[in-house]
């Protein structure tokens, strides 16, 4: 009896045996390396709860930097400036007054300058985007909602009516809304009292009333380099196919006279110009992952269509090598969106001289989503470096004398790129 037990155990030793043993050689097959581990470690990783997923929130991240005027009390002075980037400690400072403000602001009524004015010259923050972006986006970048649809040019916080601060939105038509929010004009005016003035002025207070008035004069921006402007190494038209979805090694391609490549896999269509300019489109159903715009309903909402297309931009950029982009539009468009993007190196736009029927001289890729596919792009590939050399600029007080010459136009500073290959920073006024 005891020696059939002893049997027995000894079976059930080989069988575990036997069974870790066939444990261990799958493990080493490609099937669960490149595939079933995956699952397997997923089971054992954390999920976010509800919210952006980390790919929808780093769409957020390619918000452009702003022109800030801080103002604790108008008649001792404005702090301004000029390039503030979503990850500089001046915007993280910002971000909560914001982030409290947009998303407990009520339905806004129209006002006028002069209120908006006299709201300035109390404690208040104001923000200046270099392009008309939708309220909501603004919203998800700082992690909150609004219910306001509006697209608008710049924000301003200020303390002038209560206890609670009062939300003022410049739209692109101009129009001003004012709105009460549960922001305690307090935390407004503690922030405030924490910048000094730098004799920044807003335009309006000076006497160059032919400028937009709004706009932030008298504030030197420091030494900005010279760029460097050169189509990256990667820049080359397989890398693009790949990318892209496009047979790398298809035979349905021909060259135009101008050195352009055009390549044809109907439905789609991709011409790859030796300059620097890529562009594509689309039509029908398109299979390639990368031109789907995943979405929860039967069209894809601005969220979701801007989610899609901040993955091009990055799958462009990566294959391409170049510099990275920031958000300049998200716009309906006939049958869905035209999301655009630009350069911003250092924090300063790039302004291109040739601007063309697909893209504003601010802009560097621009998309359009038809449904939910993303049914054209077109995008000037560039990178751009610092170099020792830095930028000659004139004293602020001159290039605001110099801009007032154009009605309605702001001023800032910018790197014009003319195709030389050499940026210096300038005063660029419109």
């Amino acid at each position: 009896m005891r020696k059939q037990q002893w049997i027995d155990r000894l079976q059930n030793l080989a069988l575990i045996l036997l069974a870790l043993s066939a444990i261990f050689l799958f493990t080493c097959t490609p099937l669960f390396r490149n595939h079933f581990s995956d699952q397997v470690q997923a089971l054992f990783t954390p999920h976010p709860q509800g919210g952006d997923s980390p790919q929808d929130a780093s769409a957020y991240d390619a918000m452009p930097a702003v022109r800030v005027m801080i103002t604790a009390n108008h008649e001792y002075g404005r702090c301004g400036q000029l390039s503030v980037s979503p990850g500089d400690p001046l915007c993280e400072q910002l971000a909560p007054l914001l982030r409290d403000a947009v998303g407990t602001a009520e339905a806004g009524r129209l006002t006028a300058d002069l209120t908006l004015q006299n709201a300035l010259d109390d404690a208040s923050v104001f923000l200046s985007y270099p392009t008309p972006l939708p309220l909501s986006v603004i919203a998800r970048w700082l992690d909150t909602q609004t219910d306001l649809d509006l697209t608008v040019r710049s924000i301003a916080l200020s303390c002038h009516e209560g206890s609670w601060a009062t939300l003022y939105l410049l739209d692109q038509g101009g129009s001003i809304y004012r709105c009460a929010t549960s922001l305690s004009s307090a935390a407004v005016r503690e922030t405030a009292e924490q910048f000094a003035p730098n004799s920044a002025l807003f335009a309006y207070e000076t006497n160059y009333t032919t400028l937009t008035p709004y706009a932030i004069l008298h504030v030197q921006p420091g030494e900005l380099p010279q760029l460097q402007s050169a189509l990256p190494e990667q820049y080359t038209l397989p890398a693009l196919l790949q990318v892209l979805d496009f047979n790398v090694h298809t035979q349905s391609r021909y060259p135009e006279t101008d050195g352009t490549e055009v390549v044809v896999e109907s439905p789609r269509t991709l011409r790859f110009s030796p300059g620097g300019t890529v562009s594509y489109t689309g039509e029908g159903e398109i299979t390639a992952s990368l031109f789907k715009v995943p979405c929860a309903g039967d069209e894809p909402t601005q969220a979701e269509a801007l989610l899609a297309c901040w993955h091009l931009a990055t799958a462009l950029t990566d294959a391409a090598g170049a510099s990275p982009l920031v958000l300049r539009s998200a716009e309906p468009a006939a049958g869905g969106w035209r999301i655009s993007f630009g350069y911003q190196p250092l924090g300063w736009d790039v302004f291109f001289d040739q601007p063309s029927s697909e893209l504003s001289s601010l802009e560097a890729l621009s998309v359009t989503v038809t449904g939910r596919t993303i049914t054209a792009f077109t995008y000037r590939c560039r990178a751009y470096s610092s170099t020792e050399d830095l930028s000659l600029l004139m004293p602020p007080v001159q290039a605001a004398a110099v801009a007032s010459v154009y009605p309605g136009a702001g001023l800032t500073v910018g790197y014009a790129d003319d195709g030389s290959g050499v940026l210096s920073a300038r005063w660029l006024a419109g």
